[in-house]
This record gives C-alpha cells, sequence and structure tokens, in this order.
C-alpha cells in the first residue's frame, strides 16, 4: 500500500518530540524522492526550525517577488553589514535556530558554493542548506521590524532558486518547505517560465494552489484500496479549515480521531488506532483508556498538528511537488474540468506512484486524486469547499491532558 494520504501525521515516533518536526512529522502521503532529502539533509552550524509556523507572524510581505538578484559575494556583505549594524541580530534565537558570525559563513557557504553534482539529491541538499537561513533572516526581519532582514531573506530565496543547478523546479522544494514554516512564499512564478513543454499545466498548479487556501475549508474523503482498487483497507474522512479540522481514520479495526480547535487538539481512538494510526506509543495509548487526550495551544504537539490539520498545508499534499513531468491532459477551455497527470517515485523504493488530479473548470479547486502504486490504489475526493463547519470540542470529564497519560 502506497503511503497514506493522511491530512494529519498523527504525533511524531519520539513522543512527545525529541527532534525537529521537519524530520519527525513526515507526511504519510508524502510519496518522492524529495521528501527523503527534505528530512535528512543536516545543515551545519543550524537546526532545520521545528514547528516553526507558530514563531512567523501573519504579514502581508511574500518571498520569492521581484527583489534584485545579488551574487554570493553581495549577499555575504550585506548579511555582515546586518549584524554589524543590528546587534540583536548576533543574539536572535527563533525555533533553536540562531547564527554566529562563524556558523553564520558556513552556513552561506553551504548555501551558495558550487558542487560538483547536479543530481537531484544534490540540488535539494544546497536548496535546503539556504532554508534555515531565509527563515531565520525573514523571522527576525519580522519580529524586530527589521525591513533589511526580510529584504535579504527574500534575495537568498532568490538567489537558492535561480543559481542552484539541478533537474528539480527549486522553487517548488525551496518554497515549498519554506511555506509549510509558516514563511509566505509566492510558488509558482518560476516554473511559468522555466519548465519545458506545458506552461499551461504549471500555470494551472499554481492558480489550483491559491485558490485551495483562499476557499478556507474542505471536506476531503480518502479510501485506500489493495488487490489493484478491489479491496478497500483505509479510509479517511475530514473537515479541514484554517484554524481547525475534524479528522476521522480507520484501517482494519484500528480507529482514531483528531480534533482541532483554535485552543487545543484533542486525539481520540481505540489503543490499535492510537498507536498505528497517529503513532502514538502503545504502552501510553493503553493508558488513555478510551479518554479524549488533549494538547493544549502552545505544546510542541499542538503546533505540530496545526501545521499539518490546516488548510494552508493541503496544497502541498495534492498538488505536484515539483514541476518536472507534470501533464495537462484535457485543454483548458470553458465548461470542462482539466486533468494533470505525473509520477514520482517513492523513497527508498523502485515503485512509481502514477497520479491523476482533476481541477474544476474556472476556480480550479481539486475535485478527486487518484493515486496508483502496483497493485495499491487510493482515491481522494474534494467537496464542499468554502462551507463553514463547527469542531465539537469533547465534554470536559471525557478529556485526558497529555501530561496526565505522559507520566
Amino acid at each position: 500500500m502506497p503511503p497514506a494520504r493522511k491530512l494529519s501525521t498523527g504525533l511524531p515516533k519520539d513522543f512527545p518530540p525529541s527532534v525537529p518536526a521537519a524530520a519527525q512529522m513526515l507526511p504519510r502521503w508524502a510519496r518522492s524522492i524529495l521528501v527523503l532529502a527534505l528530512c535528512l539533509v543536516a545543515v551545519q552550524g543550524a537546526q532545520v526550525p521545528a514547528n516553526a509556523s507558530a514563531d512567523v507572524p501573519p504579514v502581508p510581505t511574500l518571498l520569492g517577488t521581484s527583489a534584485p538578484k545579488l551574487s554570493a559575494r553581495q549577499l555575504e556583505r550585506r548579511i555582515e553589514a546586518l549584524y554589524h549594524e543590528n546587534a540583536r541580530a548576533r543574539s536572535f534565537v527563533v525555533q533553536d535556530v540562531e547564527y554566529t558570525p562563524s556558523s553564520l559563513k558556513t552556513v552561506l557557504r553551504s548555501c551558495t558554493t558550487s558542487a560538483s553534482e547536479t543530481t537531484p539529491q544534490a540540488q535539494t541538499a544546497r536548496l535546503l542548506a539556504c532554508a534555515p537561513l531565509i527563515f531565520f533572516l525573514y523571522s527576525f526581519g519580522h519580529k524586530d521590524s527589521v525591513p533589511g532582514a526580510v529584504q535579504l531573506a527574500d534575495q537568498l530565496y532568490n538567489y537558492a532558486v535561480s543559481q542552484v543547478p539541478g533537474p528539480l523546479d527549486g522553487a517548488s522544494v525551496l518554497g515549498g518547505t519554506l511555506r509549510s514554516w509558516g514563511v509566505p512564499v509566492v510558488l509558482g512564478t518560476r516554473p511559468l517560465s522555466s519548465a519545458p513543454g506545458n506552461p499551461e499545466a504549471l500555470s494551472l498548479v499554481a492558480e489550483s494552489s491559491k485558490a485551495i487556501v483562499d476557499e478556507g475549508s474542505v471536506h476531503v474523503l480518502i479510501r485506500g484500496y489493495s488487490h489493484r482498487g478491489k479491496v478497500l483497507i483505509e479510509t479517511i474522512s475530514a473537515d479541514v479549515g484554517r484554524a481547525s479540522s475534524d479528522e476521522s481514520l480507520a484501517e482494519g479495526s484500528a480507529r482514531a480521531v483528531i480534533k482541532l480547535t483554535p485552543e487545543a487538539a484533542f486525539l481520540h481512538g481505540n489503543a490499535g488506532g492510537l498507536s498505528s494510526l497517529l503513532g502514538m506509543p502503545a504502552a501510553l495509548a493503553r493508558r488513555a483508556g478510551g479518554r479524549w487526550v488533549e494538547f493544549p495551544k502552545g505544546t510542541s504537539e499542538y503546533r505540530d498538528l496545526a501545521a499539518e490539520d490546516t488548510i494552508a498545508r493541503l496544497p502541498a499534499s495534492i498538488l505536484p511537488l515539483s514541476a518536472s513531468g507534470v501533464r495537462l491532459l484535457t485543454t483548458i477551455a470553458s465548461g470542462r474540468s482539466h486533468v494533470l497527470s505525473w509520477r514520482a517515485p517513492i523513497s527508498g523504493s523502485g515503485t512509481l506512484l502514477a497520479e491523476r488530479l482533476v481541477l474544476a473548470d474556472g476556480k480550479p479547486l481539486p475535485i478527486n486524486e487518484r493515486t496508483v502504486a502496483g497493485a495499491d490504489v487510493e482515491v481522494a475526493s474534494f467537496s464542499r469547499w468554502g462551507d463553514h463547519f463547527s469542531v465539537q470540542v469533547p465534554p470536559p470529564p471525557q478529556v485526558v491532558p497529555y501530561s496526565v497519560v505522559a507520566r
């Protein structure tokens, strides 16, 4: 069975998390070799920020704009000047990421130094070497009201996606990573002009990504089958909004529910569901005893769930991870839906996933998506775009804090 396209990754394998969420909280639907690279790249001198979205305020400034392009040497000089003019930069910390002047040069060099290889893995490693520094500059600029830091973050982003060579679309790899950390990035601008063969398909992907987030909510139903689509083995049903979601999961006898509200997250299920579907250690799953396990807002577990189970995360789980190989099978014409298809390798195996996504005419919102990997099939349908829904909070007598379960 291909990795389940769950709206939630559940809980980290080490529970509570002991390593960055970017490494632990991989989406179970993630399906290309890029994903493996995203979680394995180690950046010398800096740590990939865990739960980064919680520390980036919702601001209108975007990265990936038409900021002037700088050379690697110009970037180094401007960042050195930023540190010289702003003493706070030398002690600024966000999500355990900080840079001394020495570590700053090391990380910047790993981002800007040319590599001998231009393989997908080498390209992704260089792009992701830039990501923590971009996140740091962006966060510092907003938290301390230093416009020059945000501009530098934008210029470093533009440098990375335009100067790092390789077969992948740099904006999709780096921009997608930064967006998952809560940094607003314009996606789709570079692929429209640089992708060979089918600019209409890539334009449609960019439009769809924006349309999904603009709608604010959707109902998703996912069914997983074995035996070439003949045997149903897994079902996921979810309402997903901007700051809340209500998701139920079933696989065999395992059952689980995730409720996310602006104030807390709640997990519920039988022991098998909590452990096999959501990743809770078996001993803790048994200790929950059928009660709702609560994670208040502000905890790392809440931030992880909020980052995965909201509408902002959905484009990365539905749309192609890379612009390479995307085909538009139907002509863009009024009154017709549009069909995108692409293939992506499952990391660690020789199996290719075949994807087929149907987008609506007019506003290109997803209608359904079919994923095939060998004899296994997943079908996702999307409906009730923009509809209001409410999440019913469990009654207090049925709730137990995770801190109590984990004792």
